[in-house]
């Protein structure tokens, strides 16, 4: 009884709970008695109507402002943006390294135990594409710092309801259920995925309290 206690009084963050991965994972939290606090690191003031959760205002590149809201056990890292949307390779990297592994180093300093990270699929620093190689990089220094666990999910196209409109993933998403009987075995990695599904095992993996390094290919 009292180990389930402990189990069921722990505390999250999520930055990035406004997006297609985190909004399900804030979702999911809501409801879990797993966690029995939340905090969310947005951009702008949202309103939650729950108790179970804090909301904290800053720009991300200002995360050391917010440090109160890395305090709790499992920081969960949903950062992400498109070339496009970035507008240059110097504000992607930006987003999906820079701030990634800003956060990181809050939650270690904090005492966060575990962080869970979003990658992709095909991240490698030394790849061909640009995209791949900042997410390579991100994996390979957050990685570095030494917390009891790191998680780091490559996910390949994300299906779900975008605030922002992305033509490409619309019309990919059309042909998602076929795509997702093809690729089988060693290309099941490729294949698109729910958000929700993400979600769902980011929680799951932050609940096996396991130690070290882990990536999660194939969700």
């Amino acid at each position: 009884m009292v180990l389930l206690l402990i189990a069921m009084n722990k505390k999250a963050c999520i930055l990035g709970a406004t997006g297609l991965v985190g909004s399900e994972l804030l979702s999911l939290l809501l409801h879990d008695d797993y966690y029995a606090h939340v905090n969310i690191i947005v951009r702008r003031k949202i309103a939650i109507p729950s108790k179970k959760v804090a909301v904290f205002v800053t720009d991300f590149a200002n995360l050391e402002k917010v440090v109160e809201a890395f305090h709790g056990d499992d920081v969960f890292c949903c950062l992400g943006t498109t070339m496009k949307k970035a507008g240059s390779k110097d504000a992607f990297k930006q987003v999906d390294y820079e701030y990634v592994l800003k956060a990181a180093a809050i939650a270690h300093k904090q005492g966060a135990q575990q962080f869970l990270v979003i990658s992709a699929v095909g991240a490698n620093p030394r790849a061909c594409t640009f995209y791949n190689r900042i997410k390579g990089s991100m994996e390979k220094d957050v990685s570095s710092i030494p917390m009891t666990a790191i998680h780091i999910f490559r996910p390949s196209l994300l299906l779900g309801k975008r605030q922002e409109k992305r033509l490409l993933e619309d019309i990919a998403q059309l042909f998602a259920k076929p795509m997702r009987f093809l690729l089988k075995g060693t290309f099941a990695k490729y294949a698109p995925v729910d958000a929700r599904t993400v979600a769902e095992a980011m929680i799951n993996a932050a609940k096996l309290n396991t130690k070290g390094v882990h990536i999660h290919e194939a969700l």
